[in-house]
């Protein structure tokens, strides 16, 4: 009878163990798995920022100017297309670094004002970017080894997860306007 109370007992310490390691695990993924999502929502909000002071660019180039659209076109029709924040990020980059072309060829702009307050803020902009990639990667590269790791395939299998892809790491200038 002592063996049989000792057994169940020892069963039940072993399904309590199971259970409290189960639930730790659960919300270690959770936590990470949050991260990720928020910094992810967070760099969207942010791309979607830079999109609309590129925007605001080329109404000034539009209106203000009075240039040629041929010029910057290719940048509004870039900008259109529907990305992946990843692409996204690389669009807005690419396409970004093109305005600073265009107003090296149009030195008027840069006399506007407004260009040069939505210039300051795609710089802040930037600045939080590199900040939110870095936190970003960092959690997907957590996020992507836990998912990897069989303790954690409950949870893969059950919301169906995929490994993540990294952003680009790009380095702070020196300056940093504030």
């Amino acid at each position: 009878m002592e063996t049989i109370i000792f057994i169940t007992a020892l069963f039940i310490f072993l399904i309590c163990i199971l259970l409290i390691i189960f639930l730790k695990t659960k919300s270690d993924f959770n936590n990470i798995f949050n991260n990720v999502f928020v910094s992810q929502e967070e760099i969207n909000s942010y791309l979607s920022k830079k999109q609309d002071c590129i925007f605001r660019i080329l109404n000034i180039l539009e209106n203000k100017l009075k240039i040629d659209q041929s010029i910057y076109k290719s940048i509004k029709v870039s900008l259109s297309k529907k990305l992946s924040s990843i692409d996204k990020d690389k669009t807005l980059e690419k396409e970004y670094n093109n305005i600073l072309k265009i107003s090296e060829d149009f030195p008027k702009l840069k006399n506007f004002k407004t260009y040069k307050e939505i210039i300051n803020d795609i710089e802040t902009i930037n600045t939080h970017l590199v900040a939110l990639r870095t936190f970003y990667n960092k959690y997907t590269t957590i996020y992507n080894k836990m998912i990897k790791t069989p303790i954690y395939f409950p949870f893969v299998k059950h919301k169906k997860l995929t490994l993540k892809k990294y952003y680009e790491e790009k380095v702070l200038n020196d300056t940093i306007n504030f």
